[in-house]
């Protein structure tokens, strides 16, 4: 597991001193990754922040979307963690249920 952040120089969240600052504001146990140029969230497509792209051993692309159905807000009898159930499919190497939802969160602050 690891975060890329692509914001650009000069945006919102950028730079190698926000992202130390945001591993030890946020207690991240894994790697965040600094992308300013913007080449892999741009790769991947990726438009809004929290986004999650689950990538097999393989390097397969098998999960694009929302981290899970709550939109940031409160849980409620039809929540869904997308993120944890496709991971958990992978694990027992199933399919997953749902490949595709759509992201939410603010966008992704690219320099172009």
């Amino acid at each position: 597991w690891l975060a890329i952040n692509s914001g650009a120089s000069g945006m919102q969240g950028h730079g190698q001193a926000r992202n130390k600052q945001a591993v030890t504001e946020y207690k991240l146990d894994y790697p965040l990754l600094l992308d300013e140029s913007g080449t892999v969230g741009k790769a991947y497509g990726a438009k809004r922040t929290p986004q999650i792209f689950i990538i097999d051993s393989k390097g397969v692309l098998r999960y694009a979307g929302g981290l899970d159905s709550s939109r940031g807000g409160g849980y409620d009898e039809d929540y869904v963690n997308y993120t944890q159930d496709a991971l958990k499919a992978l694990g027992k190497g199933q399919a997953i249920g749902t490949s595709s939802t759509k992201a939410w969160g603010c966008s992704v602050k690219y320099g172009d």
